[in-house]
């Protein structure tokens, strides 16, 4: 296995978390909060298809050496939404 689907995997759970983390936070659209957390939830949501997308092309042109620093980055977004999926659903 390679770094680079490591890289892919990360950026999946994190839209998958991002899609747990929106469908918890529906329910208040209504109120002024709950439009800035379903907006906040998209955002990240937006994040992870394009960490996708960007990791998908690198790996055509870029070695390994870059997979690793774009996995650390890829990881701390994944530990950052797992925080806050599990603060949500405290």
């Amino acid at each position: 296995m390679s770094l680079w689907t490591i890289d892919l995997f990360l950026a999946s759970l994190e839209v998958v978390l991002s899609i747990l983390i929106l469908m918890a936070y529906l329910k208040l659209w209504r109120t002024q909060i709950g439009k800035i957390l379903v907006t906040m939830a998209l955002v990240f949501l937006v994040h992870g298809v394009v960490m996708i997308v960007a990791f998908s092309m690198w790996s055509m042109h870029y070695r390994e050496y870059v997979a690793l620093p774009s996995m650390a980055i890829a990881l701390s977004g994944v530990v950052g939404l797992a925080l806050l999926y599990y603060i949500t659903k405290m």
